[in-house]
């Protein structure tokens, strides 16, 4: 059985505490949210960040010692009460309040059930049969026949000319021809 803690991290050090704490043999959990971020040369490209900035947390076992945590790079400290490591543990949900849930536990559930998922399936502008010209890359100038789209906004393309051949790309990195 875990007893969880929260961690607090220095500025933008969430993920170097994660991997630090993984490297020690200790079980961790960064919490994160999923979003779309745009680059000019990259285009739409999925992006997690921390869900709680500056936070994480750490799962102890009766065998392990919690001061060790302390010395990991990016670590702040340990969130207290009184002094005292905090133990995070049951909590009442509004809608269930004679049922406990384990805090860090529920925060897991959610996450894998995409709570903290903002990247929403979209639909393609393409169709089956329309050109475009690729805007990005290697094979920027191109013109292709589309061959089919998915619901995360990639589309299959039948390239003309010399280089000719199928390819997936983001319809991000295309403009119709």
């Amino acid at each position: 059985m875990l007893t969880w803690y929260a961690i607090e991290t220095n500025p933008q050090c969430e993920n170097r505490v994660y991997r630090g704490l993984k490297a020690q043999g200790f079980t961790a959990y960064l919490p994160v949210e999923t979003r779309w971020k745009r680059s000019r040369t990259k285009g739409r490209q999925r992006h997690e960040k921390p869900l709680f900035t500056g936070y994480l947390f750490v799962g102890i076992t009766p065998e392990q010692q919690l001061w060790p945590v302390r010395h990991v790079d990016g670590v702040r400290g340990i969130v207290s009460l009184n002094g005292e490591p905090y133990e995070i543990g049951l909590f009442y949900l509004p809608e269930k309040p004679n049922e406990p849930v384990h805090f860090v536990y529920w925060l897991q559930s959610r996450q894998a059930m995409g709570e903290f998922d903002h990247t929403p399936a979209r639909k393609s502008v393409y169709r089956r049969g329309d050109s475009a010209r690729i805007t990005t890359g290697q094979f920027r100038g191109h013109v292709g026949e589309m061959l089919e789209a998915d619901d995360r906004g990639r589309v299959r393309l039948m390239l003309a000319g010399i280089f000719g051949g199928k390819m997936w790309i983001d319809d991000d990195h295309l403009e119709a021809a």
